[in-house]
């Protein structure tokens, strides 16, 4: 568990542990939906609404568009996807078939794309890819999970590569003791903001692409898979005199790694002491001190209390 707050209460600590993303340009013949492309600022899986900004998170409002390359000399060679939507496994004769594009050459890289299209929320999509001297079934080559480029291959024990869509909440939006949440994942952008009150919720995997998901004090959230922060999305949790907000997570990833803000209630007076800690975990004592100046209040025999 990468992320928790034990408890809604006045001493709710919110925890963080931060790790090093490594970005790993793509290379050799295949898909590797996590690797970035060395030209363009795009993942080998990416969400076609995203513009030049690496995001491998599909939603449901765009088409997925997903990058395969190539180290050999691909002339005349024709490159095709074929995808599932129904839970099955794709290969030549089960599927969606879409044709790639050639994208660009770097020796000895190259690499095409395919859009595959906006898909429905909820959705779970398998795909793989074939490359062939003419059409789909006179394939000579396939790029799947498992094996990742192979000539020879069993066409019933693939392996194929798959994502969930996501829904998408573009405009400003608040959970709260009345909103029923029909999915389980959920893409925050377009600079909207998703505020979480009076209420417990559950997900699978939550995005914060572009916008802020701002917790209310009364307000917790558990996302049993993901919680991905991107550079332009925010994360606040408030508290209040009585309940602090809640937030655990089973991972975290995404380049927002600092993007997180903890408002922590502090009582407006000297005969009052309030328990003040580092809100995520290797943050020092210190450096709270030193991003707080004027809030509180320090010893001047002792830098540390």
């Amino acid at each position: 568990m990468i992320g928790v707050n034990m408890n809604k209460s006045l001493c709710g600590i919110l925890i963080f542990l931060f790790f090093a993303l490594k970005v790993t340009p793509q290379s050799g013949n295949g898909h590797n939906p996590e690797s970035t492309l060395s030209y363009i600022a795009n993942k080998m899986r990416q969400d076609n609404g995203a513009g030049l900004a690496a995001k491998n998170i599909i939603n449901d409002n765009n088409a997925a568009k997903l990058y395969v390359n190539f180290t050999f000399d691909t002339t005349n060679k024709n490159v095709y996807l074929q995808y599932t939507t129904d839970g099955q496994t794709p290969n030549k004769n089960n599927g969606s078939t879409v044709a790639a594009s050639f994208d660009n050459y770097s020796d000895p890289n190259r690499t095409f794309y395919v859009l595959l299209p906006a898909q429905s929320a909820g959705t779970t999509v398998k795909y793989i890819f074939y490359i062939s001297d003419g059409d789909l079934a006179s394939s000579w080559g396939m790029i799947d999970s498992g094996n990742g480029y192979v000539t020879s291959w069993n066409e019933g024990t693939i392996s194929p590569f798959s994502y969930n869509v996501f829904s998408e909440i573009s405009s400003n939006t608040t959970w709260d003791d009345s909103t029923t949440l029909p999915l389980t994942r959920y893409d925050l952008t377009s600079n909207a903001i998703l505020t979480l009150d009076n209420a417990d919720f559950n997900i699978s995997d939550l995005s914060v692409y572009n916008g802020s998901l701002v917790i209310e004090p009364s307000a917790s959230i558990d996302i049993s898979g993901t919680l991905t922060i991107f550079s332009s999305g925010t994360v606040t949790a408030k508290s209040n005199s009585l309940e602090s907000a809640s937030l655990i997570t089973n991972s975290r990833s995404g380049p927002g790694g600092t993007n997180f803000y903890y408002e922590k209630y502090v009582a407006a007076s000297d005969t009052t002491n309030d328990l003040i800690a580092p809100p995520f975990a290797g943050l020092s004592f210190t450096n709270t001190l030193a991003n707080n100046p004027g809030v509180i209040k320090q010893d001047p025999s002792d830098s540390t209390k």
